[in-house]
């Protein structure tokens, strides 16, 4: 009896992740712990920022895919550093964003507006840890 035909399924394979040591050839790699994540904002979303969170400091990639995202929708990218300074970064689509962040700078992205209704703003965002 073949395995399609005894009603079992057979659980699919498992994807094997390569440690740094098969992609290096050993010792420190830049890119352990890289943690990528897709980020998809519409109308009423946006991050926190929250004391008892803070991210570790690094590189900051960011690859915007918002086109045609309208300006007045928010949604901004912003980076604060706890004194009350700040930079933020308006949607613009295919776009590469690096931005090196210290231990006091952390990030959020601005609440979405009503003008943000009809799309979607996207981005991938991960952070390279500096390594010491």
């Amino acid at each position: 009896v073949s395995e399609e035909n005894s009603g079992t399924q057979k659980e699919p394979p498992r994807a094997k992740r390569a440690s740094h040591r098969s992609l290096t050839g050993g010792g420190r790699f830049l890119f352990e712990n890289f943690a990528p994540i897709i980020h998809q904002f519409t109308w009423k979303d946006y991050t926190l920022l929250h004391d008892s969170v803070k991210l570790k400091p690094g590189l900051d990639v960011v690859l915007d895919f918002s086109d045609d995202w309208p300006a007045e929708a928010g949604g901004s990218l912003v980076y604060v550093d706890g004194t009350g300074d700040f930079t933020r970064i308006a949607p613009k689509g295919n776009r590469l964003i690096l931005v090196e962040r210290g231990s006091h700078v952390q990030r959020f992205v601005q609440y979405v507006n009503h003008h943000g209704k009809r799309g979607s703003r996207t981005m991938f965002i991960t952070t390279i840890p500096k390594v010491l």
